[in-house]
Formats: structure tokens, C-alpha cells, sequence
């Protein structure tokens, strides 16, 4: 009996690992060039977590070779680098100018407006997350 019991709670916890990888989607992700430093992209979108679980991005890597990649803040107007993003269950986190965001460094200069590169997010729970975005230029952008 004990061994069923365990056989059905082993279960359980990998059927909500399954349905937490699927359970992640991305809305208007986008990249922008910073007008401070034009070696760096600033990437923006909204995380939806469909799930139960509560998970955290840890990381991403893009198609652009040797490009520095990091999870990033902003608080009382300084930028600061971040281990993670936690993303609650049933809930959503915005990765926006002035806040959370993605920061791309050492950008080449051959990279254009336009230019579509593709991301791959690595979640805590829910694994990787692959897609793309087109590079855009923004006037103004001050602060990431």
C-alpha cells in the first residue's frame, strides 16, 4: 500500500512539472536599441503563468553570437542586475522600461533595425521557452 501511495504522489509532482512547461506563454515581446549606449538592446514583454506552480526566469540566450545577456531592474532610477524574475502561479509579471527587463551588451554594430533574433528563456520550472523578436529603435529611452 505505501509503495502505491508513494507511486501516486511521484506521479502527481511530475504530471504538475509537465503541465507547468506548457503552461507558460508570451505577449508583445520586444527589443530596442538603447539611445545611451548603442552597443545594448533592452528586451520588454509580458510573462503569463497559467498554472498552479510559481516559477521564476533564470536566464535566456539569444541567436547573436557572444552578446552578453542579463536579467535586469530598475528601482529609485538605477539599474541593477537580478538573479531571477519570479512569475506567481496564475499570474503574470511585466518585463517593462522601468522595471524588470532583459539587457542585451556588446551588441555588434552590423545588428540593424528590423533585425529578428531569437530568444530562448530558460524557466526555473518550466524549462525553456523558445521564440523571436524584431530589433526596433525607441527616441527617449533614458532609463531601461
Amino acid at each position: 500500500m505505501a509503495r502505491v501511495l508513494v507511486f501516486l504522489l511521484f506521479s502527481f509532482l511530475n504530471l504538475s512539472v509537465v503541465l507547468a512547461s506548457s503552461d507558460i506563454s508570451i505577449e508583445r515581446i520586444r527589443g530596442y536599441f538603447s539611445s545611451m549606449r548603442p552597443d545594448s538592446v533592452s528586451i520588454f514583454m509580458r510573462i503569463n503563468n497559467h498554472t498552479p506552480i510559481d516559477d521564476s526566469l533564470i536566464g535566456c540566450r539569444v541567436s547573436i553570437p557572444e552578446v552578453v545577456v542579463e536579467l535586469h531592474n530598475v528601482k529609485d532610477g538605477s539599474m541593477f542586475k537580478v538573479e531571477k524574475i519570479n512569475v506567481p502561479a496564475n499570474g503574470s509579471v511585466e518585463l517593462k522600461r522601468g522595471g524588470f527587463h532583459i539587457m542585451l551588451f556588446n551588441v555588434p554594430i552590423d545588428i540593424m533595425e528590423g533585425q529578428e533574433v531569437g530568444i530562448t528563456l530558460i524557466f526555473e520550472k518550466a524549462g525553456e521557452k523558445a521564440l523571436s523578436f524584431k530589433l526596433e529603435r525607441m527616441k527617449d529611452m533614458h532609463m531601461h
